[in-house]
Formats: C-alpha cells, sequence, structure tokens
C-alpha cells in the first residue's frame, strides 16, 4: 500500500480500458508526468483482447493492473473505486489525456474549501494523434464544463453518500452519477482551469448518437423515479446552456467558507 501523510494524501487514479492499445500509454504517461506523490493508479483491464496487456508491462512496478472478463465501464470503474486506497479518487479514460497541473488544481481546491466533496475542472475537446501535437493556448479558447470523470477528484467517502456507478449504463454513467451528487445536495466545486483533453476520434462510444440517447432516456426515466419516491429532481431539471458562466453557477454549490 503507497502511504500518504496529511500535507500530501494519496490520489487513487482509476483507469478503465478495454482494447485501448492505440492511448492506453499516453493517458498512463500523462498521470506520471503530473509529478504528484503519493499516487496509486489501477488500471482495470476490462477483457481486452488487443495488445493492451502487453503494453501494460511498460509500467511494471508503477502501476497496479486489475484483469477481469468484459463487463462494461461501470463495472470496471468500480472495481477500481473498491480497491482504491486513497483519500481522494480521480478517474481517467484510456483514450484521453490530463491537463499538466491536473492532481494540484484539485487539491489545491480541497485545501481551500474546506466542505469541498467533489472538484470538477474544465475540458477542451480536440483531435489529436499524440499529447505533443496539442496546442495549449488553442485549447484553452475551447474550453468547457462537461461533467465527466476525467475532469474531477472526488472525496472517497462521497461514493459512501452516492454509490457507486449503475452498472446497468454502458453510456452517460458520469451523468448520472452527477444527477445523483446533485439531488443529494453534494458540495461540488467547478474551478476555471483546464484539466482534461478529450480526444476527438473514430471509436468515441458517444459518436453512437441513438445509443447516447438511449441511455440519456434511461437516467432521465431513473431520476424521475426517484422523484416520485424521494421528492428529488425531476426529468426536467438537468441544466443545457452553451454559456459556461450560466453551467458553471447551476452545479458550482459551495460555500464561500475559505479555509485561511
Amino acid at each position: 500500500m503507497v502511504s500518504q501523510s496529511h500535507n500530501n494524501p494519496l490520489v487513487s487514479v482509476v483507469l478503465p480500458v478495454y482494447n485501448g492499445e492505440k492511448y492506453i500509454c499516453q493517458a498512463i504517461r500523462s498521470v506520471l508526468s503530473q509529478e504528484y506523490n503519493p499516487l496509486e493508479i489501477i488500471i482495470v483491464n476490462d477483457g481486452s483482447t488487443d495488445q493492451t496487456e502487453k503494453c501494460l508491462k511498460d509500467f511494471d512496478g508503477l502501476i497496479t493492473v486489475i484483469n477481469q472478463a468484459n463487463c462494461g465501464p461501470s463495472l470496471a470503474r468500480n472495481r477500481g473505486i473498491e480497491a482504491a486506497n486513497g483519500a481522494y479518487i480521480t478517474f481517467m479514460d484510456a483514450d484521453d489525456i490530463w491537463a499538466p497541473g491536473h492532481i494540484f488544481f484539485h487539491l489545491g481546491q480541497f485545501r481551500k474549501y474546506c466542505n469541498l466533496e467533489i472538484s470538477v475542472g474544465l475540458t477542451a475537446e480536440l483531435d489529436f494523434d499524440f499529447p505533443e501535437d496539442i496546442d495549449i493556448k488553442k485549447a484553452k479558447e475551447r474550453i468547457f464544463l462537461h461533467l465527466v470523470m476525467g475532469a474531477t477528484m472526488i472525496k472517497k467517502t462521497v461514493f459512501k453518500k452516492v454509490g457507486l456507478f449503475d452498472e446497468e449504463l454502458f453510456l452517460r454513467q458520469d451523468t448520472d452519477w452527477f444527477l445523483r451528487a446533485r439531488e443529494l445536495g453534494l458540495k461540488m466545486g467547478i474551478g476555471r482551469e483546464l484539466v482534461l483533453f478529450y480526444r476527438k476520434h473514430p471509436h468515441n462510444r458517444t459518436n453512437n448518437k441513438a445509443k447516447s440517447n438511449y441511455y440519456l432516456f434511461k437516467i432521465l426515466k431513473k431520476a424521475k423515479d426517484r422523484k416520485s419516491k424521494n421528492h428529488l429532481l425531476s426529468q426536467q431539471e438537468i441544466p443545457k446552456s452553451e454559456n459556461l458562466d450560466d453551467l458553471i453557477d447551476v452545479w458550482d454549490n459551495i460555500s464561500t467558507e475559505v479555509v485561511n
């Protein structure tokens, strides 16, 4: 087990992968390049049939690998959460890249706001082959608030309140989790820092709009059922706006209590 101290808490990174041989090494390197210690990287190999397992051997001693039969991204993430030892958990998708300073930004938010439970940064959606091709200046002109786990750090104790990822969902599981957190009034802080490069490519799961909309409908139905049972969020209350400031105002609910 990786040790941790009060000043530098252990951060666990959960990275599920399925047939990610093309991108997985880049994703892991972007985590290692954060130069934060102590850091625990948990790779959940979700039944990959390509060369993913071979790629992971390049990082022996730096990562923990959990191999399982293919069960989908929600179960893979849940397996990683259950194995995590850190006080804070953050996530990575195998085809994305963390921006420099990702971990330090989030931990800075937790230190600044004593009641913060979930820290979210901003995302830039880009089409790139290699991380070194990313133009950070141009990327910052294309940032938006995308409620995805790759841009988020969460206190591990939060999962006892919200629960894990819904294993019925193979898409939109992030949206479902954030809605459940919002219904419970958890303290979420949205920072204006670019923390994630979301890679656009032909094999993104969200490219299938019909499938994505199907899972969105399932999420809305689940939210409506929760409202009926617990008098909570209605299906009409998922905020949508092209205005970044408006979206941040809706989701950011941390108090102004600041640690001195």
